[in-house]
């Protein structure tokens, strides 16, 4: 059985992971804004802001329990 600091590991790296994998997501969507038709960019432009929240959210929570961790 996993210990408690082992399992935090391993979720602490997933959630890191899935901030990239929102990063990226952005990313591949900005690379295809001006591609878009113009009534379509602002759609996609709201897309690339909330994947870059999300990812940014991601790894503020990942530094929050980081740092948690480290007081105790």
């Amino acid at each position: 059985m996993a210990s408690p600091i082992d399992l935090t590991s391993k979720l602490l790296s997933f959630i890191e992971e899935d901030a990239n994998q929102w990063e990226l997501a952005a990313n591949n969507c900005k690379a295809l804004l001006d591609h878009l038709p113009e009534k379509d960019q602002a759609t996609m432009g709201l897309n690339v802001a909330a994947y870059l929240e999300r990812a940014a959210l991601h790894r503020e929570f990942v530094a929050e329990i980081k740092s948690e961790i480290g007081r105790s």
